[in-house]
């Protein structure tokens, strides 16, 4: 029951750290007046993906049983496609960035919880700073170029396209299979221990 437990707040942290990435997503291109249509935490897929809300700007919040990332969608591709490079860039990056301050925000939270009378309750504690761990994990990762779909690997064709133009995919694809044979290794230890978990 306890590694249940400890399953099931992990897939509730990485559905609200999908959330905050993709709500980075949606204020930078609306920075850039460019409408969203919706944000899915989950792989959108017809008949399975169910809309929870809409907000005032018409933006539907929708939620997949797939919980495998979040999307941010846009049918105003021409919009998009008519920004700078640097306004898109900062479109893909938005997302990181909006993990890296929750965690940073977590990790100050850790630390007045436990000077605090909450030291008397680890479990939220302990909560508290895996929250933290895997919001920089999830911005840092979306920033790697792990796969050419990820915010790293387009910013990879943004900026090697005038260069290398349909052939940086493939160097998106090769950095992406050697990131992620050694990700554990260049990301996930190094933060592990960092965070002493």
């Amino acid at each position: 029951m306890d590694s249940l437990k400890r399953y099931g707040i992990l897939l509730f942290l990485l559905v609200i750290l999908s959330f905050v990435h993709e709500e980075g997503h949606n204020l930078a291109l609306r920075h850039y007046e460019v409408d969203v249509d919706s944000i899915c935490i989950g792989l959108p897929i017809e008949g399975i993906t169910f809309t929870l809300w809409e907000d005032n700007n018409g933006t539907e919040y929708n939620v997949s049983p797939l919980l495998l990332f979040g999307v941010t969608v846009s049918k105003e591709i021409d919009a998009f496609d008519n920004l700078q490079p640097l306004s898109k860039i900062i479109v893909y990056l938005s997302g990181g960035v909006f993990n890296l301050m929750l965690a940073f925000g977590l990790l100050l939270l850790y630390f007045l919880a436990k000077k605090s009378g909450l030291r008397r309750l680890p479990e939220v504690i302990r909560t508290i700073k895996l929250a933290s761990f895997y919001s920089l994990l999830v911005g840092l990762t979306n920033w790697l170029v792990v796969l050419p779909a990820l915010d790293g690997g387009r910013i990879l064709m943004i900026l090697s396209g005038p260069i290398l133009g349909d052939k940086g995919y493939w160097l998106g694809a090769i950095l992406g299979l050697l990131m992620i044979t050694f990700i554990d290794k260049i990301l996930y230890l190094p933060l592990k221990k960092i965070y002493k978990l």
